[in-house]
């Protein structure tokens, strides 16, 4: 069976016989398949809740960002990639990554995580968040992502500016800060690392939603 949920990331469900996935599944083995949760928790629990596969037994709580979840007997659980960076109501990359992390751990025969391009890409943060990257006199040369076209292409520099914009106010005011007013004011690691998913990512919002989520009380959906 498959089911789309209205607005929700594509999804579907679906009961295979045979099918074979990392460990060899017992020859009776049903296999649900999920992908593009996209960080959108809501999503994540209502999959959960129509599914045969899988049981929702407690949502994160006692500082915990994963979800108890239950595999049943007899079922494999593939997870088709794209787990993060979109969100809900709030944000749910960190639940969502957790408690698919935590199923792995439990179950590490019967689940299945295969990356795609939106975790894998997280991959990038620690070299191009590094020390050296953020070095102020690099700030004029570094490019924009040569993947997006030229047309869209945003260099850190620019969203800089444009962010120095919004923060004074006044865009002429921003346009006159140098290189080195602009590095020395706003050339930081949160905003980096926002021109990071907005830019080079299509995540924007994404750093304000993980920042909401985390401060959620533990114990709340």
């Amino acid at each position: 069976p498959c089911s789309k949920a209205s607005g929700a990331p594509h999804c579907c469900a679906r009961h295979l016989r045979g099918y074979r996935m990392g460990s060899p599944p017992e020859p009776h083995d049903k296999i649900s398949y999920v992908t593009d949760i996209e960080g959108n928790w809501e999503f994540f629990v209502r999959f959960i809740d129509l599914s045969e596969a899988l049981s929702l037994i407690a949502l994160p709580a006692h500082g915990s960002p994963a979800a108890q979840v239950d595999l049943q007997d007899g079922w494999q659980l593939v997870v088709g990639g794209d787990c993060c960076d979109k969100g809900g109501a709030v944000g749910g990359s960190i639940r969502v990554v957790s408690t698919l992390v935590e199923l792995k751990r439990r179950y590490p025969t019967r689940v299945t995580l295969i990356l795609g391009n939106r975790d894998v890409n997280k991959m990038r943060m620690t070299s191009e968040l590094s020390e050296g990257q953020l070095a102020h006199e690099r700030l004029s040369t570094t490019p924009g992502p040569y993947w997006v076209p030229e047309s869209k292409r945003v260099a850190p520099c620019a969203f800089l500016r444009a962010t120095a914009a919004q923060q004074l106010g006044r865009a002429g005011l921003a346009a006159s800060l140098s290189v080195a007013e602009l590095a020395s004011g706003y050339n930081t690691l949160p905003n980096r690392l926002r021109w990071m998913l907005k830019e080079t990512m299509g995540a924007d919002g994404e750093f304000e939603r993980r920042r909401a989520e985390i401060a959620l009380p533990r114990g709340s959906d």
